[in-house]
C-alpha cells in the first residue's frame, strides 16, 4: 500500500493487471464486522456492543451505495476519490496500529505469548490514540495537499449536476440558459477542480453533439483523452473525424489509441476502415488481415473485407468469400453486402424478409433494407414492388425512423416507378424535388431521367437544368443530351417519317411514331431494332387495309414484345392510346371512355395520349373534361405548345375565357404571326359557340299556341 500512494495512487502487479485499494475494502470490512465483539472494549465505553453493531452495518450500507452510484454512474472524481482515500487510509491507519501492536506487545511478542488475547487492552499506548495517530496523518497530508480528496469529491458532484441539468436541457431544448449551467458545471468539474478528468469531458460532448456543435464536440473528446488513451473515447473521437481534411487527425488518434492497446479488434478495424477514405489500399489489405486474426470469422470482420473487395472491383473475389461467409437475420451488414454482391454480379437470388414494420432502423439494417429494395425493383414484380412499398411507409412514420425518412421516400419512388406507376412515384419523388441543395439536384436530376423516359424532352431538359443549378454538376451531360442531341431524328427513319404522313389511322400512326423511338436511339441491339421496325410496317399496312381484328393482334403482339423485350420501348400512356383508338373504331364507347380516361388520370406527362384524350372529350361536347385533361397535361409539359393551344380552345369551350386568355401571352413567341392570329381567330369562335350555346340554354323556351 506504501507503494501505491507513493507511485501517485497506481501500482502495477504485472501481466496488465494494476492494484484497486477497493478490492481490500471487502475483506477489511467483513474483518471489521466480526470482530466487532472483540474489540468491545476499545469502545464499550461510549457505545455498547449493541448499539454499535447495527450503526456499523447501516454505515457499510450507506457506503457501499454511493460507492455503488460512484460506480454506477462511472463518475471518475468520485471512484478516484474512493481509491485514494481507501489507499491512504488503510496505510496511515495500518501504520498507526502496526506501531500500537509494537509498543505495547512487542516484549510479550518477542516471548512469543499469545497476545492476541489482551491486544484491545493495552497498558502503554491507548487505542483512540491510534485513531488520532491515524486520521491526523491523514489530516496533515490533505493539508499539505491543498484538499485533493476533497477537490475530487466535488467535481464528482458537479458531474452528476452537469448530467442532470443537461437531461433537463435536453427534454426542454429551447431553454439556453440550462445547457449554459450545466456546461457551467462540467467546467467547473474538468476546468478547475479535476483537470480533464473524463466524465466531465464527456457530458460536455454529449451537449455539444445534442446542440449540433461539431467542433466544441472533438475539442472536448481530444480533452478527454489528455489523461491516456481510452478505446471508447477514441472509437468515438474517430468516428467524428469523417471530413476529408480530417483523415491525418483520425490516423493520429487511432495510432495513439492502438500504442496502448495493439491487440483491441474494434481499434484494429476502425484503422482499415480509415485507410479506406485513401488510395494506400495496401494498408486496408494488410489492417483487415490484422483485424481477422484478432477474431477469425468475426461479423464485422466478414462484412469489412466484403466491402473492401467490392470497393476495389474484385467481383470474383468478393462472390467467393460471399458464398463462404452464411449470415444469419441479425447480421444486416452482412446481409447488405451480401446482396450488393448479388446486385453488380446480376447474380439471381430470392428476394429477403422484409424488417417488421415496428422496427426502428440503425445503419446496418438501412443498408440491408436498401439493397433488398434494389433488389425488388430489378426483379420488377409489380406486386411485390407494392408489397415493399407499404411496408417502406409504415418505417417511414415511425419517429425512430427520422433519419431516415428521406431516403425511405426515395425507395418508395423507385418502388413505384419500378411497377410501372409513374405518376404516383414522380408525386412521391416531389418534396425530394423541392430546394436548390445538390440533394435536391440529385432527385431533381432522377426526375428528368424518368421524363427523358417518357420522351418528355423539353421538360426533361428543363428538370435537368434545375438539376444544375442545384449544384449537381453530373446532370450537365444529361442537360446537352436533351437539349441538342435527342431532338435530331435519324437520317435513316427521315423517309418512313414522311411515308407515314399518308396515313389516316391516327391510331396507328401514333403507335408507329412510339415505336420508332426504338430506332432513334444509337442503334441499340440489332435484333431489337429490326422487330420495331417490323412491328411499324406490319401496323401501319393493316391500319391503312382498315382491318381491325389483324391489326389488334398486332398491336398485342407489340405489347409482348415491349413487356418481354425493353418496357421502356414506348411511354407510357401510348398503348393505352392505341387501345382507346381501337375500341373507338369497333364502337365500344364505354371502354373508349375508360381507356381515355386512364390516360388523364395514370400517364398525363404523354403529351401525345393527352391530346387524344381531349379531342376525345371535345367530340363528346364534354369540354370540362377536355379541359382538365389538357390542365393536367401542361402540369406535366408546361413547354408544350400543342397542349397550350389545345389549352386556349378547351378553355373557352369550357367557358373559362379568362384562363385561356391568359394562356394566350406565353404562345406568342413559339408561333408565327399566321398561325397565332389564327389560333386567335379559333379562340374567338369557340367563345362565340360557346356563349350562343349559353344562351340558348338559358332562354325559356316558346310555349306553341
Amino acid at each position: 500500500m506504501a507503494l501505491y500512494c507513493w507511485n501517485d495512487s497506481t501500482l502495477a502487479l504485472g501481466a496488465g493487471l494494476h492494484l484497486d485499494p477497493l478490492l481490500l475494502l471487502l475483506p477489511a470490512v467483513l474483518m471489521g464486522g466480526l470482530g466487532l465483539r472483540e474489540r468491545a472494549p476499545s469502545y464499550a465505553g461510549w457505545l455498547p456492543y449493541a448499539a454499535a453493531r447495527p450503526l456499523y452495518w447501516l454505515l457499510v450500507a450507506a457506503s457501499a451505495g454511493a460507492l455503488s452510484y460512484a460506480l454506477a454512474t462511472a463518475n471518475t472524481p468520485l471512484l478516484t476519490a474512493a481509491r485514494t482515500f481507501s489507499g491512504q487510509t488503510l496505510l496511515a491507519v495500518g501504520a498507526a496500529f502496526f506501531l500500537y501492536v509494537l509498543v505495547n506487545f512487542g516484549t510479550l511478542i518477542r516471548q512469543r505469548l499469545r497476545v492476541y488475547r489482551v491486544v484491545f487492552e493495552p497498558r502503554r499506548l491507548p487505542f483512540y490514540l491510534v485513531y488520532i495517530l491515524g486520521i491526523g496523518s491523514l489530516f496533515l497530508y490533505e493539508l499539505r495537499s491543498n484538499w485533493p480528496l476533497l477537490n475530487l469529491v466535488q467535481a464528482g458532484q458537479y458531474n452528476q449536476l452537469g448530467d442532470l441539468t443537461r437531461q433537463q436541457s435536453e427534454a426542454r431544448p429551447d431553454d439556453l440558459p440550462l445547457a449554459l449551467l450545466a456546461e457551467r458545471y462540467y467546467a467547473e468539474s474538468g476546468d478547475v477542480l479535476d483537470r480533464f478528468n473524463r466524465p466531465a469531458q464527456l457530458g460536455r460532448a454529449a451537449l455539444y453533439r445534442f446542440r449540433s456543435q461539431r467542433q466544441n464536440e472533438l475539442n472536448a473528446l481530444r480533452r478527454a483523452l489528455l489523461r491516456g488513451p481510452d478505446e471508447k473515447v477514441s472509437l468515438h473521437l474517430n468516428a467524428l473525424l469523417s471530413e476529408p481534411t480530417d483523415f491525418l487527425d483520425a490516423l493520429e488518434v487511432l495510432r495513439q489509441a492502438r500504442r496502448a492497446a495493439p491487440r483491441r479488434f474494434a481499434l484494429t478495424s476502425d484503422m482499415a476502415q480509415l485507410f479506406t477514405r485513401s488510395a494506400l489500399t495496401d494498408s486496408v489489405a494488410f489492417y483487415l488481415d490484422k483485424a481477422e486474426q484478432l477474431k477469425p470469422g468475426s461479423y464485422v470482420s466478414r462484412t469489412n473485407q466484403l466491402a473492401f473487395l467490392l470497393s476495389q472491383g474484385l467481383g470474383p473475389a468478393a462472390q467467393k468469400l460471399a458464398a463462404s461467409s452464411p449470415a444469419t437475420p441479425d447480421e444486416p451488414a452482412l446481409l447488405a453486402n451480401k446482396q450488393l454482391v448479388q446486385l453488380l454480379t446480376h447474380a439471381p437470388a430470392p428476394l429477403p424478409a422484409l424488417p417488421a414494420p415496428a422496427a426502428d432502423l440503425d445503419a446496418a439494417s438501412f443498408a440491408q433494407l436498401y439493397q433488398t429494395a434494389l433488389l425488388t425493383i430489378r426483379a420488377a414484380r409489380p406486386a411485390d414492388c407494392q408489397h415493399m412499398v407499404l411496408a417502406l411507409a409504415r418505417l417511414s412514420a415511425r419517429a425512430g425512423n427520422e433519419a431516415y425518412y428521406e431516403q425511405l421516400l426515395f425507395l418508395q419512388a423507385l418502388l413505384r416507378h419500378a411497377a410501372g406507376q409513374e405518376l404516383a412515384a414522380r408525386q412521391t419523388l416531389a418534396p425530394l424535388t423541392a430546394g436548390s441543395t445538390p440533394t435536391a439536384g440529385y432527385y431533381q436530376y432522377i426526375l428528368g431521367l424518368w421524363q427523358l423516359q417518357q420522351q418528355q424532352y423539353a421538360t426533361a431538359t428543363a428538370q435537368f437544368g434545375r438539376a444544375v443549378q442545384s449544384g449537381f454538376k453530373e446532370a450537365v451531360p444529361a442537360q446537352l443530351f436533351t437539349r441538342f442531341i435527342i431532338p435530331l431524328s435519324p437520317d435513316s427513319t427521315l423517309a418512313f417519317r414522311r411515308a407515314m404522313a399518308s396515313v389516316q389511322d391516327s391510331a396507328a400512326k401514333k403507335f408507329v411514331n412510339k415505336l420508332l423511338y426504338k430506332v432513334n436511339e444509337y442503334e441499340a441491339e440489332d435484333g431489337e431494332v429490326e422487330t420495331a421496325r417490323w412491328l411499324a410496317r406490319k401496323l401501319t399496312d393493316l391500319a391503312q387495309a382498315n382491318q381491325l381484328e389483324l391489326m389488334a393482334n398486332e398491336v398485342r403482339r407489340a405489347e409482348d414484345w415491349v413487356k418481354n423485350k425493353d418496357r421502356w420501348a414506348l411511354p407510357q400512356g401510348s398503348l393505352l392510346y392505341t387501345q382507346a383508338a381501337l375500341a373507338g373504331l369497333r364502337h365500344q364507347p364505354a371502354v373508349e371512355r375508360k381507356l381515355y380516361t386512364r390516360i388523364v388520370n395514370e400517364t398525363p406527362f404523354n403529351e401525345t395520349a393527352v391530346l387524344a384524350a381531349a379531342r376525345y372529350f371535345t367530340a363528346q361536347k364534354a369540354y370540362t373534361d377536355a379541359y382538365d385533361a389538357l390542365n393536367k397535361g401542361l402540369t406535366e409539359n408546361p413547354a408544350s405548345v400543342p397542349l397550350r393551344q389545345a389549352y386556349v380552345l378547351a378553355a373557352a369551350d369550357a367557358g373559362l375565357a379568362d384562363l385561356g386568355q391568359s394562356a394566350l401571352g406565353p404562345l406568342r413567341p413559339h408561333l408565327s404571326p399566321a398561325a397565332y392570329a389564327n389560333l386567335l381567330s379559333q379562340f374567338a369562335a369557340h367563345q362565340a359557340a360557346h356563349a350562343a350555346a349559353a344562351a340558348s340554354f338559358d332562354q325559356p323556351p316558346v310555349p306553341a299556341r
